[in-house]
């Protein structure tokens, strides 16, 4: 080891030659031409000792590696080429970081090169201190640029790769939602007719059956036929209520695909609400089960007032086959904020929670065959996201449903 003292510094910093100039680059490359040898072999010895480095230390394809770089940089200092130089270690970084080389075992490639550079140096001028001290500070400068214009590469090419792959990320996210929602609305349009054809199913079967026996009857002459007339008479009428079924079937999911556009208008949401329970308690002689309690204060909102009455139609009749001839049902309304709130309280048989997510699929129902469509619920669901409003359901087995629709005051109106 070559011992150093000031003097021997401060004589190699003011030597003529120590600056990072081509010529000097050209100096440093010369002396270590005669160990180009011994330089590359030592070099691969340490660098394809680390993990994951073997096969950029081999000598694979000349155009690719960490090897092929030390050996064109070693060529162009020799003749003093910076620029040639400079842009091939702009080329090693980017070829390493698309090689996927961690930036450790760059570092690891730039240390062992110094360091085997340094072994030889110390041989070579182990009687020239001064000597060695130069070729020490133009070793180092050069070090350091080289490492900078490999990192500025590698880093560089880093970031763009880093960028290709989010946005390859992205694109395929991006896919699989389309593919994700395609899915969905296959699988509910095989729900939607797979209840189509459930509803309309049960009704033609009936219709059937009974325009079989009638078609019996009138093989058997007009004797058989005029002496069954009150049969026929019932199987006509039964035929019919089967006919408005499907109609009722067909017209609740045209509700459902064909929602209009909300017109809106100023709606005094009692009257509604009033004219809702009149009817519905009517046709289901369910009057004396309902009771009504409106905020005094309740505000006049915009919307669709043929929409909030189908609405709250669809949900009363619910409450109603819900409780039975000795249940109780509960109509409130009051403001909130902004926003007005209707809840329709039964004490009926209630929903298992287990069906709660489904209860607004359409054609899902808890009533009895026959009951029902399932569209009422999924109908009164859409039309409110129309209206701006929200609707949710609380129930309890044995203890009844709350029904509770939010609705928008919308702008100015009172």
């Amino acid at each position: 080891m070559v011992k150093l003292n000031p003097l021997t510094v401060g004589r190699a910093i003011r030597a003529p030659g120590c600056g990072l100039r081509a010529k000097s680059l050209r100096e440093l490359a010369l002396d270590l031409a005669p160990h180009k040898d011994e330089l590359l072999r030592r070099w691969s010895e340490g660098f394809a000792a680390g993990p994951g480095t073997a096969a950029l230390a081999s000598d694979g394809d000349p155009k690719k590696g960490l090897k092929t770089e030390l050996i064109l940089t070693l060529d162009a200092l020799e003749k003093g080429h910076l620029d040639r130089l400079w842009s091939e270690l702009a080329r090693s970084g980017e070829e390493c970081a698309r090689a996927g080389l961690p930036y450790e075992e760059v570092m690891m490639s730039f240390q062992i090169f110094k360091e085997c550079c340094t072994a030889i140096l110390q041989r070579v001028f182990h009687h020239d201190p001064v000597g060695l001290l130069k070729r020490y500070l133009i070793l180092d400068r050069f070090a350091f640029l080289r490492l900078r214009h490999l990192a500025e590469a590698y880093f560089t090419t880093y970031l763009l790769l880093l960028q290709e792959k989010n946005q390859e990320l992205l694109s395929a996210r991006e896919q699989h939602a389309r593919h994700l929602v395609r899915a969905e609305k296959l699988a509910a349009l095989g729900q939607l007719a797979a209840g189509v054809a459930h509803e309309l199913n049960n009704p033609l079967a009936t219709i059937a059956n009974y325009a079989e026996e009638m078609l019996d009857l009138t093989n058997e002459g007009p004797q058989k036929l005029a002496s069954d007339a009150d049969a026929v008479a019932h199987h006509l009428e039964s035929v019919k209520s089967q006919i408005y079924r499907c109609k009722k079937i067909t017209q609740d999911l045209l509700d459902l695909a064909r929602t209009k556009a909300p017109h809106l208008d100023e709606v005094r949401l009692e009257d509604i609400i009033r004219r809702v329970v009149d009817v519905a308690g009517y046709q289901r002689e369910a009057a004396n089960l309902i009771s009504v309690k409106i905020d005094p204060d309740l505000p006049r909102i915009l919307s669709d007032p043929f929409q909030i009455e189908q609405i709250f139609m669809n949900l009363l009749r619910n409450a109603i086959d819900a409780v039975g001839p000795t249940g109780r049902i509960q109509v409130l309304a009051q403001a909130a904020g902004d926003r007005v709130v209707v809840e329709i309280q039964d004490d009926g048989c209630g929903i298992p929670p287990e069906l709660m997510d489904r209860i607004f699929d359409p054609f899902f129902t808890t009533k009895p065959a026959g009951k029902g469509t399932g569209l009422g619920l999924a109908i009164c669901y859409t039309l409110l996201q129309k209206l701006g409003g929200e609707i949710s359901l609380a129930s309890s087995p044995g203890k009844g449903t709350t029904a509770r629709v939010v609705l928008p005051v919308e702008v100015g109106v009172s």
